[in-house]
């Protein structure tokens, strides 16, 4: 048998290795100021287009929240860990491994499209065939079609994810800002049109559905970009899939230690206690979440671009950590500080068994956000292997923190802690191994980055108790969102001010050079 070519070698020529759709090669580096600015400039369009997102996705967990009971977002919860768990070779880590040949994206895009979409398919069929067992266990009847409704998501999915790389890699984080816009309004709509109509749990992932659709429409009417005329290359799959591997054990990792605790809490929390610590997550992480995955997207496509520069890598990584832990942390404590006359305003007290939990998982986010920064250190340089191994510990703990902590006090406040201890100790693993390996002291950089992370903290505790002074449900939580935003400013600007320079001027030097034209500056950097 013919030994398959290294995946470097792989020929060009026809079946879609040759020029046909292709744009020309990507460079294997690019000047410093150059990356520099292209990173600051596609953060500034993925924040955006994120903060506009997620302004449409909190507004309409809001509604679902009036809709919907606490057992059915605890049906939902269930049917999200169990899909995580089967689903642990989705997408056989494929989309880092095709982003990370950069300037080869398109003569491998074919044999990975094809070989996704085995493995999905695949996956989905996994997925589906324990819907009706995972209803009986539960004795949920409900879940079988919540189930049933993931599996099918999981291949239609493919397509999507690998126009997206091509736009990610390219770093035309505009055009991918303005389709998460359009995408986000047309799943939320679809959300809260099917909880209003009575569809329960099944409304969170009924939209998804339509949404793999006419996102795919959208990436394709932008990119021009057809995987699935290119030949699958079947010589180079197992190739593919072993250096895939690690990346499988990460994602699965992530994925896991954000929903996997789920499925066996719903064997020890009565369903309206599990659906409220899931309520609470998912409105501290819904926006956290996505502004980590943008910073990573960002991140990830400039430190490729630094190639093996170390020196250029170690200067970006500090300021980046800052700027990621500052966002991170005004985003969830903001949260956390009008949660509760935001809870009194809308649901009247229906969901304030939730508050404790939001407090406790607001003031950890930043460093979940923080390990973002770190994902996209050793993806981009490569060490899948590293990253996996430590993301499937931090998992491992955080899972074990949450489920512990729920059993021990049956409560939403100790599954809440236990989450909030596995997420630091993760967190403080990640930094340890990746900073050491670029020459990067971990203990400077959690100093440099706990300082904004406490001044924003003290602002939230202080705005939350000026706002309780307040007369009036509204008036009490409008005080507190205007003390927090003023407190939290001065805060920055006068106790934290390295970091609120960096996050100011990085902003500045984008709109400078973006709207007025002004050269970019050798000297300056991500």
């Amino acid at each position: 048998m013919k030994k398959a070519e290294p995946l470097e070698m792989l020929p060009g020529g026809s079946h879609g290795f040759g020029a046909r759709n292709e744009i020309p090669p990507l460079p294997q580096a690019e000047p410093h100021a150059e990356i520099g600015h292209r990173a600051l400039e596609g953060s500034i369009w993925m924040i955006a287009a994120t903060g506009g997102a997620k302004a449409l996705g909190f507004a309409c967990q809001l509604a679902l929240a009036w809709f919907l009971t606490k057992e059915e977002f605890g049906v939902f919860a269930i049917a999200v860990s169990l899909s995580v768990i089967l689903g642990i070779l989705r997408d056989g880590g494929l989309q880092m491994v095709l982003v990370e040949k950069g300037r080869h994206f398109d003569s491998f895009a074919g044999p990975v499209f094809w070989m996704m979409l085995a493995i999905n398919t695949a996956t989905g069929l996994m997925i589906a065939a324990v819907a009706q067992p995972a209803a009986a266990i539960y004795h949920l009847p409900e879940l079988a079609g919540v189930i049933t409704l993931f599996a099918i998501s999981v291949p239609l999915c493919v397509l999507p994810s690998v126009l997206t790389l091509r736009l990610n890699v390219n770093m035309q984080f505009r055009t991918l800002g303005v389709i998460q816009i359009a995408s986000a309004v047309i799943r939320n709509t679809l959300m809260l049109y099917f909880a209003w109509a009575g569809y329960g749990a099944k409304s969170f992932i009924l939209p998804l559905l339509i949404t793999n659709l006419t996102d795919t429409l959208l990436l394709w009417s932008l990119s021009r970009f057809s995987p699935w005329t290119r030949a699958p290359n079947f010589r180079c799959w197992p190739e593919l899939f072993a250096s895939g591997r690690w990346v499988v054990l990460g994602t699965f990792a992530i994925a896991a230690g954000n929903n996997g605790a789920y499925f066996v809490l719903g064997k020890f929390l009565p369903s309206d206690v599990l659906g409220t610590y899931f309520f609470a997550y998912q409105i501290v992480m819904q926006l956290g979440t996505l502004l980590a995955e943008n910073f990573y997207q960002v991140l990830f496509a400039a430190f490729v671009r630094m190639g093996k520069d170390l020196a250029r890598i170690r200067a970006a990584v500090p300021r980046a950590l800052a700027v990621v832990v500052l966002v991170g942390a005004a985003a969830s404590l903001a949260i956390a500080a009008i949660f509760e006359a935001l809870e009194r305003v809308l649901w009247h007290g229906k969901w304030a068994a939730a508050a404790p939990a939001v407090y406790i998982l607001a003031s950890v986010w930043p460093a979940v956000a923080a390990v973002s920064v770190l994902r996209a250190v050793q993806t981009a340089m490569g060490r899948f292997h590293q990253w996996g191994i430590i993301t499937l510990i931090g998992a491992c703990v955080s899972v074990v923190g949450t489920v512990a902590g729920a059993c021990y006090t049956k409560s939403v406040i100790g599954a809440s802690i236990g989450f909030a201890v596995g997420a630091l100790l993760a967190a403080a693993l990640s930094a340890r191994f990746t900073l050491a390996d670029i020459g990067i002291s971990a203990i400077d950089s959690a100093l440099c980055a706990l300082r904004p992370w406490f001044v924003i903290a003290v602002c939230a505790l202080c705005a939350h108790l000026l706002g309780s002074l307040a007369a009036g449900s509204l008036l009490n939580l409008c005080a507190t969102a205007l003390s927090f935003a003023v407190l939290t400013l001065l805060g920055l600007k006068f106790i934290a001010h390295d970091s609120y320079r960096l996050v100011a001027n990085s902003v500045q030097r984008v709109l400078r050079t973006r709207l007025f034209g002004q050269p970019i500056v050798e000297g300056e950097s991500l």
